[in-house]
């Protein structure tokens, strides 16, 4: 599944919560320019608009998914590489 995939259907408990930049990166482990870079190329989910032009956010539960494939990923390979 590529970042273009991600479920859309959030169930309506949970609610939409936008992350902004320090909060991903926090969560990622990846830096402010590898988060741009990866997710201009479609490897990262893209940021939103929140209000002003801006300001940006990311939505959680796209982080998660991302996050999630990650880890998926590296166990299927083995691990580092």
């Amino acid at each position: 599944m590529t970042i273009n995939e991600i479920p859309l259907n959030i169930p309506p408990s949970s609610g939409l919560q936008a992350l902004r930049l320090r909060k991903v990166q926090e969560k990622t482990g990846l830096c402010k320019s590898a988060i741009y870079a990866k997710a201009k190329v479609g490897q990262f989910p893209a940021p939103i608009k929140l209000g002003g032009s801006r300001t940006s956010g990311w939505l959680e539960h796209e982080i998660d998914f991302w996050l999630q494939q990650q880890v998926e990923d590296s166990r299927k390979t083995g691990g580092v590489q």
